[in-house]
């Protein structure tokens, strides 16, 4: 027997094959590359903010951008790698409140606890959950 408004699930889905595999994570199964992406970015965020005693608290105001122009939103999608290398570039090219020297009250450097939780609030992504009405009774999405 269908369930009421099973149609919306096809009608609704999403063509996913014109996106790179990382696009979204799998609701059924962990994905090697995303693992692998991921942890990409992990360390290369974790690699600036254990190195930011190397860098001077405030930017080169001739190098915000990592010495390119600022970033712009690309036409076509690019390879997971370019975005993090962007992402790279812009944390090269901005202030450093991690550094030893660097006084600020109002910037404090970020704390990992705030980092990682920044990461599960983007994961979890519930906004608006409480200002939508809940599902009909009896709707499910199989």
């Amino acid at each position: 027997m269908d369930q009421p408004f099973s149609f919306l699930a096809s009608a609704f889905a999403m063509d996913r094959t014109q996106l790179p595999r990382t696009a979204f994570a799998s609701p059924d199964a962990r994905q090697q590359t995303l693992d692998a992406w991921a942890e990409d970015a992990l360390d290369r965020m974790l690699t600036h903010l254990s190195s930011a005693a190397a860098r001077p608290p405030l930017p080169d105001r001739d190098d915000r951008f990592g010495g390119e122009e600022a970033p712009i939103v690309p036409e076509q999608s690019v390879p997971e790698t370019a975005l993090l290398d962007e992402a790279e570039a812009l944390l090269q090219g901005a202030m450093n409140p991690a550094h030893p020297g660097f006084m600020g009250h109002m910037d404090p450097m970020p704390a990992t606890a705030s980092v990682l939780g920044d990461l599960l609030a983007a994961a979890a992504n519930n906004m608006l959950s409480q200002e939508m009405p809940p599902p009909s009774p009896g709707w499910s999405s199989g």
